[in-house]
């Protein structure tokens, strides 16, 4: 039978070492050829303004996280063969209705999916078919934000469907 002095020891060698206060770690192993393909996804998606934001708040904290999500969520997922980005935006705006707390995320994938050139009608219905998933509360603020995305659109003379809201 182990004493506890052995218990110790072996739940000790078994947590993550602990993290430096000066800054976040490195532990990823970044690939390059993916990271620059996220980028220039990214960058499709979202232009250079929420694109860059979003990286730059995230490699402030972790910056691993930043790059998993250009290499895996952007080149890896959005680029994957099967769906067009349009139908693709689409889904992550019911996504994020749905979960209804996903603010910034709903935000930004509305203006992808307008500048991939979805139609604010698309936009409108998709939120809208959210309606018995998400309940009216999460698809009215949905429908809010959207109306906010639009008037920015709008105030740049960006149209709809031609894929140019950034």
């Amino acid at each position: 039978m182990d004493d506890n002095a052995s218990v110790d020891r072996r739940v000790e060698s078994q947590r993550p070492a602990r993290i430096a206060e000066s800054g976040p770690t490195r532990a990823f192993r970044s690939d390059p050829t993916a990271h620059r393909e996220g980028l220039a996804l990214l960058r499709k998606l979202h232009g250079a303004h929420s694109g860059e934001q979003l990286i730059a708040s995230l490699r402030d904290i972790c910056p691993d996280f930043a790059d998993m999500t250009i290499e895996w969520a952007i080149q890896g997922v959005m680029s994957r063969p099967g769906l067009d980005l349009v139908t693709r935006e689409l889904l992550l705006i019911a996504a994020c209705t749905t979960l209804g707390f996903a603010t910034p995320q709903l935000r930004a994938h509305i203006e992808a999916a307008a500048s991939v050139g979805a139609t604010r009608q698309q936009i409108i219905e998709t939120i809208l078919q959210m309606t018995f998933y998400a309940g009216g509360a999460a698809t009215s603020n949905a429908l809010r934000i959207a109306a906010e995305v639009f008037m920015l659109c709008e105030g740049r003379e960006v149209a709809f469907g031609a894929g140019e809201c950034q």
